[in-house]
């Protein structure tokens, strides 16, 4: 074989695999990363990230929900099939509830981005999710590359988190995925709502093969009332703040405060603010990442 030829057959080499290279990372970016993920508890994720903004969708023949006094003007509805428990009472309406997002999220080494301007939280309580009686499942879609789910407990003493699990993409493919089962409940919003209320405790976050992934202390406080306007009115509003830190010795680091303006009327957020700092650790290598937002309601639409 001739160098000219040894030359083209190597060239030819190359491009293949370089080829084959460019298609796997479209893969992973493009396909692999708009599946929607699988989390251990919760049933199928429920994502509506929107498409150039537009978060319509169609819906059955509604029926209404009765949910107390409705956090919108109007009636909030839901479809009349068995596939979703509907609320009463205490319980926030099921529903796609859309916020505007401003913010931004970053990782090593890949740097920071901005949040996508709207998000949408999909508060539901899927038949095939099997649920206590008072939890509901939020799945948060903030991008193609960012989806959360936190299982809500609306129990006597407050609202709580029982779980959470996330999933992020940063460069070419590069994802990482977490989720926790707490115990006991890390609570979010304490009742009775009274201004000076300051809670803490101590919860425990297993993984779903048991393993035990950190363990955080937490305090919880109510801070005051104030009035939001969202959704073309004024609410009255708790603003309730909660920092957590994990302990020590577990495989993830977490410093994280959010900061809640809960309707008493809609049992739910109308706004909230995040600041959280993270590191887990996998192998010999450690993700780092952190995150700023604001999201604040901008409309409801039924499921």
């Amino acid at each position: 074989m001739t160098e000219a030829h040894r030359g083209l057959r190597a060239a030819f080499a190359i491009a293949l695999i370089t080829a084959f290279a460019s298609g796997a990372l479209l893969y992973q970016t493009n396909i692999r990363a708009n599946r929607p993920p699988t989390f251990s508890r919760g049933g199928t994720f429920d994502g509506r990230q929107p498409q150039a903004q537009n978060l319509s969708v169609p819906t059955p023949s509604p029926t209404p929900v009765s949910s107390g006094a409705s956090i919108s003007s109007a009636t909030l509805q839901a479809p009349a099939d068995k596939q979703h428990a509907t609320s009463t009472g205490r319980f926030p309406p099921l529903g796609h509830y859309v916020y505007k997002v401003d913010g931004t999220e970053s990782a090593q080494p890949f740097g920071s981005r901005s949040y996508p301007p709207e998000m949408t939280m999909t508060v539901d309580r899927p038949t095939s999710a099997n649920l206590k009686p008072d939890e509901f499942v939020f799945d948060l879609d903030f991008s193609s590359q960012h989806k959360e789910r936190e299982i809500v407990q609306y129990g006597a003493s407050g609202v709580a988190f029982t779980y959470e699990a996330g999933t992020i993409t940063f460069g070419p493919g590069f994802s990482q995925s977490d989720e926790g089962n707490y115990t006991p409940p890390m609570l979010q919003v304490p009742f009775p709502l009274k201004a000076g209320t300051v809670i803490s405790g101590k919860s425990t976050a297993t993984a779903a093969d048991g393993s035990t992934s950190r363990v955080e202390d937490w305090t919880v406080g109510i801070l005051r009332q104030e009035k939001l306007n969202v959704l073309g009115r004024n609410f009255d509003t708790w603003v309730v703040q909660i920092h957590r830190q994990s302990e020590p010795g577990g495989t993830e680091d977490v410093n994280r405060t959010r900061t809640y303006w809960y309707s008493p009327e809609g049992h739910l957020w109308l706004k909230w603010t995040e600041d959280f700092t993270g590191k887990k650790r996998f192998g010999p290598g450690t993700f780092s990442y952190q995150t700023h937002f604001i999201a604040t309601l901008d409309h409801v639409e039924p499921i």
